[in-house]
């Protein structure tokens, strides 16, 4: 197997194994049956991430989406469905990846959530918006 195709094949296995605790480097090289080093070395030529990197960088991306797309589910909830150890880690990781407290995040797009829901189901949506 190609580097390419490690990585490939390392990429579909995140994304289908992404809730699962258990995923990591060394489980994604067992399951290739290939050595850790050579996964590893596939990555470092393919990608400008390692494999556990990916596998992180993965679960906050999804994280970010199911905040976004379902911000009533609780934090905690959101984080055990992306795979992700603690809310604790979740936090201190998706701070470094975006730029922004999970918390904050989750408030901010709970508020936009409910201003969505609140702009549908107003009587008059049009005397919502400020026409300068």
């Amino acid at each position: 197997m190609t580097s390419e195709a490690v990585v490939s094949s390392a990429l579909l296995l995140i994304a289908d194994h992404v809730a699962d605790p258990a995923l990591t480097a060394l489980w994604i090289s067992e399951t290739l049956a290939i050595s850790p080093e050579d996964l590893d070395a596939a990555f470092s030529a393919h990608r400008p991430l390692s494999c556990d990197m990916s596998i992180l960088n993965h679960r906050l991306s999804r994280l970010f989406e199911r905040i976004t797309a379902d911000p009533h589910t609780t934090l905690e909830q959101q984080v055990i469905a992306c795979g992700l150890a603690s809310l604790e880690a979740a936090d201190h990781h998706f701070s470094a990846c975006f730029g922004i407290d999970l918390h904050a995040f989750h408030a901010v797009s709970l508020r936009a959530a409910d201003d969505r829901q609140f702009r549908r189901s107003h009587p008059q949506r049009r005397s919502l918006i400020i026409n300068e």
